[in-house]
């Protein structure tokens, strides 16, 4: 919850009474407001109003209201990670899991970095490994083939193919949504990568954010020079750039 309290000095006693808005609260009278935790998260203006035989004074305050937030297990929870066992919930293991993406049908696809592997959990929590299973190397193969290099962020195009970005190589790989796995693209290194609506791909690496056109054509083009080390990136529907400044501490 949150309290209110408030100070008067003057000449005894003194009556408070509290308002949410206009209308008082019942039964709070005294200089401390407790505001209950089960209330609706809405912000409110606050009142007191204190009163003894000389006069009446108000003082008032905007209470923000904050949303609350429950934190659930998905899948893994084996410890310190372990190989990638496929399973449904807590059955599944991961180890060092980092970049994420969802699609439009409510498919999660995870970067699992120190297993080598592209991992998928649906909607019902089933988690299966789409690709990697051979291990180490950046070998381009139909998916149960294929294998990664420390893949650590993803993105996925809207007709569903994910975009790789490995920190274990040069290359940003992708699986098609037929489940092979091509070369897209190689960089100095990166951090994060993320798309826009036209589907450019954006890349973080260092100070620089750089883009790829859809068709992979143009190079690695410079688009911005934020001066600092960035970290992950996204974009809203609006194209609006969210940057994590990993370096200044700040979004």
């Amino acid at each position: 919850g949150t309290s209110s309290r408030v100070a008067a000095n003057g000449q005894g006693p003194l009556d408070y009474q509290w308002f949410r808005g206009a209308e008082p609260i019942a039964g709070a009278t005294n200089s401390t407001l407790e505001l209950a935790k089960d209330r609706s998260p809405t912000d409110a203006l606050i009142s007191v109003r204190i009163s003894n035989a000389l006069g009446t004074v108000v003082a008032s305050a905007m209470v923000r209201a904050s949303p609350t937030y429950t934190f659930t297990t998905l899948a893994g929870g084996g410890g310190g990670g372990g190989p990638g066992v496929d399973g449904k919930g807590g059955l599944a293991q991961f180890r060092e899991p980092q970049g994420i993406a969802t699609d439009t049908a409510g498919n999660l696809y995870i970067a699992d970095r120190q297993n080598n592997s592209l991992r998928k959990m649906s909607p019902e929590g089933e988690v299966t490994t789409l690709g990697g299973a051979l291990g180490w190397d950046s070998a381009n193969n139909p998916h149960w083939l294929s294998s990664f290099t420390l893949p650590s962020w993803l993105a996925v195009a809207r007709d569903g193919s994910i975009f790789v970005l490995e920190s274990g190589s040069r290359f940003i790989r992708k699986m098609s949504t037929d489940g092979i796995v091509s070369q897209f693209a190689e960089i100095p290194w990166g951090e994060a990568c993320a798309f826009d609506t036209a589907e450019n791909l954006y890349v973080s690496h260092g100070s620089v954010i750089s883009k790829i056109t859809p068709q992979g054509t143009g190079g690695l083009l410079t688009w911005a020079d934020v001066g600092r080390r960035g970290g992950g990136i996204t974009f809203d529907t609006a194209d609006n750039l969210y940057l994590s400044d990993s370096e200044a501490q700040v979004i």
